[in-house]
């Protein structure tokens, strides 16, 4: 394969440049021309954030280049430098700043989103790590750009990567979407059966923090101090921890000596935690203790109690975080203390309602557990294929490109469409309109993406093997294929989650259970099994038959 730089992708009609130099001075709130900014260059996807405009006229006099949909947009500065995305097409023209680089490749040579999967691996940021300049405010100059090398693959190669890496993209933003779905559906129930924890509207017992519940605090042992006091066995949490979660481990441990030497205290299990210092968005928050630990000084550190649902505690302060940075009071820097922490007013609800929403949180968060534990599998496997694509490691020979990835150049409304030389690819004579469950279990791409090992097992996944599988067993299948199935293909799974899925099959009649012996179910005749099982005696066991064959 041959080695280019950018220069040697864009062919005659393509660019590689900066942006434009547009000062505060050409600038107008009320322009029809949008500036794009490195605000907007958001690591693989267009952030669409900033608003700043500038004229038509002012962009002439500038000597300003459009942008055109399908430009590739590498910031030269961070975070992190050398990110890059697609431009999309939007309602407005836009040019962009000078620490912008455009790529414009000819697309009879690059593509233009295999490119952007490209700039974007960790081993091309790598090379560009060697190239950055600037102590206070690094960057890479569109030259030093220009300087590194990478491997060309043939054309219908680039698409297939661009595909496999944009499928597998698809798959983590529906991850992350899910965990805010949860989230979100946490606050709506919350606010539903509560109300505003601050305007009180329902009119709720209200109570100081510190009538019900006890509040402390801890420190930080001296890092002078570093070999007898760190790097021991006891957890010690900071604010830079305390997010909204809950902790299940912390980045440092101290010692046994450390907490004796100095304000340390060690909390128990479900201690709320909330920071009290940080003028950015760590004042206010809170995180839930789900291991015995110490905490610093910047820390509130909230008590379990009997006299309040430590859970429903938990999620109303998440709640009024606005409100909680409100209270902040200080000079130079606004912080909270231990006496206004405890003198917060409190809601308190009849304790067997924050019971019965803590029971929706767990349900809730053990979802949430699982959405993360397969977003994390789904961007180690990212990583992965990314590697394995631009190390030339992936066999794409049985791969068939979507039709709609054939045309070579994209449109621009500007500029009139050139005839260019076909790309020789295989083309689906009818494109498959994916199946939704497809598009969220990650065990039915394996086609594409490989066998995936410690694939965890929930009702995403079972769904998928049930249509694509067992659904089609005619003459019925046993529990035990069924586990024997999933165990094969490489699932982590509990054995009652697979009788719990089972079971809701059964419930919504997808199922139907039938006792018998093999070799009654094998009998041509009972292809398509009927309601009575009237003929059978003996010894058997449990078939289960799918609705098509028991109709």
């Amino acid at each position: 394969m041959n080695q280019v730089t950018f220069s040697k992708i864009i062919g005659e009609s393509g660019l590689f440049i900066d942006g434009d130099w547009v000062e505060s001075k050409d600038q107008d709130i009320n322009g029809d021309v949008r500036l794009i900014q490195l605000a907007d260059i958001g690591d693989g996807h267009f952030i669409n954030k900033s608003n700043r405009f500038l004229t038509a006229q002012k962009a002439k006099e500038l000597k300003c280049t459009y942008l055109r949909s399908g430009d590739l947009l590498i910031a030269r500065m961070p975070d992190p430098i050398g990110r890059g995305c697609i431009f999309p097409e939007l309602e407005i023209p836009c040019v962009t700043v000078v620490d912008i680089c455009i790529v414009r490749p000819d697309p009879n040579i690059a593509n233009a989103k295999w490119l952007k999967f490209l700039v974007n691996s960790l081993d091309f940021r790598n090379k560009i790590k060697q190239y950055i300049k600037g102590t206070t405010r690094q960057r890479i100059s569109r030259g030093n750009l220009e300087k590194l090398n990478f491997i060309l693959p043939t054309l219908t190669d680039q698409i297939k990567i661009a595909q496999i890496l944009t499928q597998a993209e698809k798959l983590i933003a529906q991850r992350k979407e899910s965990i805010a779905l949860l989230d979100e559906f946490l606050r709506s129930t919350f606010l539903e059966m509560f109300g505003d924890p601050v305007r009180n509207e329902n009119g709720w017992e209200v109570k100081k923090l510190n009538e019900i519940i006890k509040v402390g605090t801890g420190g930080t042992p001296n890092r002078k101090r570093e070999a007898e006091f760190y790097d021991g066995t006891i957890n010690w949490a900071k604010t830079t921890e305390v997010n909204g979660n809950y902790i299940y481990q912390t980045e440092e441990r101290i010692t046994e000596l450390a907490v004796k030497e100095s304000n340390c205290k060690i909390y128990p299990k479900n201690t709320i935690l909330m920071a009290m210092y940080g003028q950015g968005k760590t004042r206010g928050n809170v995180g839930m203790l789900k291991i015995e630990a110490a905490t610093n000084q910047a820390c509130a550190a909230i008590l379990p109690s009997d006299n309040i649902n430590q859970v429903f505690l938990f999620e109303l302060f998440k709640h009024c975080y606005n409100y909680l940075r409100s209270l902040a009071r200080g000079g130079n820097q606004e912080n909270l203390n231990l006496s206004i922490v405890g003198h917060i007013d409190i809601i308190k609800p009849p304790l067997f309602l924050q019971t019965q929403f803590a029971h929706i949180v767990e349900k809730t968060e053990a979802l949430k557990i699982e959405c993360q534990s397969s977003l994390l599998e789904l961007e180690n496997l990212f990583g992965t294929l990314s590697q394995k694509a631009f190390k030339g490691e992936l066999d794409l020979s049985k791969m068939i490109i979507n039709d709609k990835e054939i045309i070579s150049k994209p449109h621009h409304k500007e500029i009139d469409q050139q005839p260019t030389e076909n790309v020789e690819v295989e083309k689906k004579t009818k494109p498959v309109k994916e199946k939704s469950f497809t598009q969220r279990s990650m065990w039915g791409q394996k086609s594409i993406l490989g066998k995936i090992s410690n694939l965890q097992f929930n009702n995403v996944e079972g769904e998928e093997v049930f249509k694509k599988v067992f659904s089609k067993k005619d003459q019925g299948f046993s529990f035990v294929e069924f586990e024997s199935f999933i165990k094969k293909e490489g699932f982590k799974y509990e054995y009652n989650q697979l009788k719990d899925f089972i079971f809701t099959k059964l419930a919504s009649k997808e199922l139907t259970q039938y006792y018998a012996d093999k070799e009654w179910m094998d009998e041509s005749h009972r292809k398509h099994i009927g309601p009575t099982q009237d003929d059978f005696a003996g010894d058997g066991s449990i078939y289960l038959v799918p609705k098509i064959s028991a109709e």
